[in-house]
């Protein structure tokens, strides 16, 4: 799963939670308790994942694509 920095991350978490740096999505775990669901459902890659860390359970965003590797990634 790769950030492409779509920015929609960015659009539907709080302000500051989410910033893209380097065009990669970047969590600002300090301010964790503003996180929720929404910011992850939107993502079209999956790069985002919710973690329930009471229930053991991760979701990524609902309209993320499935990434089927067939053979090895290539080296060098």
């Amino acid at each position: 799963m790769i950030c492409t920095a779509c920015e929609r991350c960015v659009v539907d978490s709080p302000e500051g939670l989410v910033v893209v740096r380097n065009n990669l999505a970047t969590v600002d775990y300090a301010r964790n308790r503003l996180a929720s669901k929404v910011a992850i459902e939107r993502c079209p890659t999956g790069a985002i994942v919710w973690f329930d860390p009471k229930g053991g359970d991760y979701q990524v965003g609902k309209d993320a694509r499935k990434v089927i590797r067939k053979e090895a990634l290539p080296v060098g």
